[in-house]
């Protein structure tokens, strides 16, 4: 890791790629799973944590800090945050969860190395930006390996784009043609095919069905406590299979500032199917159908978040780095 003296260095903002105004296609990689922050046994494809904000007046100006809870669901470790928050009522300290998303960001960026081996990525915006990292000696490179990081606001928008993207039947897909159009027609137990809950007369409201198939359910019939299976009606065949997140490359943009910032596609971008995306004309095809293309092939793995994120996780952290 870089420098920091006796006590590490966090490197972990190195791996995020970022959101911004400017469209950046975006490959979700389906390999490894994650257990879920509320129960670890349902395997979800990003890692959960809460993350604490600091805020507070230091010499006359803001001073900000964001880092990692160690806590989590573990009452057993020690987070200094979590006591200022929750047993002293201390205003300076929030908490929001976090779901960080392993990604291939399918762009040009410009590489660089600083002393301490960390490597950096710059994509730049405008051609002058470009010629100065060129100057500088920057080694482009196609494809960055990292994750993207959502609080509930944005992952929800990003659900909102994988239920469109969900409502396409992969089994109809012909090239140059719009896929068929699908839907959730009912939930039904795994084991025994029971149906949960039927959308033609479900009393659920709309949140309460976007969240339904996430989230365990008992059956009556059997017993059986698991996630439900989603049974799906197609307008053209007969065979519906839903299109995945992991199917399609999004060109995301983030809009908006803070708060008020929003994760869409933005109007005039199109969502293409994997084996449909031309990458570059000197790379080719983004997967042939079986394999990907050899230049983002090694990229496409899960990432180690417990990893990437240790010195933020170390429970001596806050009190070095943060207060």
């Amino acid at each position: 890791m870089g420098g920091g003296g006796s006590f590490p260095y966090n490197n972990a903002f190195r791996s995020e790629i970022f959101l911004d105004s400017e469209p950046q296609r975006i490959l979700f990689i389906d390999k490894g799973s994650y257990g879920s922050y509320e129960d670890a046994s349902v395997k979800v494809p990003f890692w959960e944590k809460a993350r604490h904000s600091f805020a507070d007046t230091r010499g006359g100006k803001r001073y900000f800090r964001s880092f990692l809870c160690p806590k989590g669901k573990d009452r057993n470790v020690s987070c200094r945050a979590c006591t200022m928050q929750y047993e002293e009522n201390d205003q300076r300290v929030s908490t929001r969860r976090m779901k960080y998303f392993p990604v291939i960001s399918l762009e040009w960026w410009y590489k660089t190395t600083n002393k301490y081996g960390d490597e950096n990525f710059v994509r730049p915006k405008t051609p002058a930006e470009k010629r100065r990292l060129e100057a500088e000696g920057a080694e482009p490179v196609f494809g960055r390996h990292g994750y993207i990081a959502l609080g509930n606001g944005h992952f929800s928008q990003l659900m909102d784009i994988v239920d469109t993207v969900a409502s396409q039947c992969i089994n109809c897909m012909e090239p140059g043609k719009k896929p068929s159009k699908l839907f959730p027609a009912s939930y039904s137990c795994g084991a025994c095919e029971t149906v949960l809950e039927d959308l033609e007369t479900t009393s659920l409201s709309g949140d309460e069905l976007k969240s339904y198939p996430y989230r365990k359910h008992k059956c009556s019939a059997c017993g059986n406590h698991d996630l439900p299976v989603v049974n799906h009606e197609c307008s053209a065949c007969d065979d519906p299979k839903p299109a995945e997140l992991f199917d399609v490359v999004l060109p995301l943009a983030k809009r908006g500032e803070n708060t008020s910032s929003t994760i869409m596609v933005p109007p005039g971008e199109d969502v293409t199917f994997i084996d449909h995306t031309e990458l570059d004309p000197q790379i080719g095809i983004l997967f042939d159908g079986e394999n990907f293309n050899p230049a983002i092939a090694p990229m496409y793995e899960a990432l180690d978040f417990e990893k990437i994120f240790e010195v933020e996780l170390r429970v001596d952290y806050q009190d070095v780095r943060v207060f």
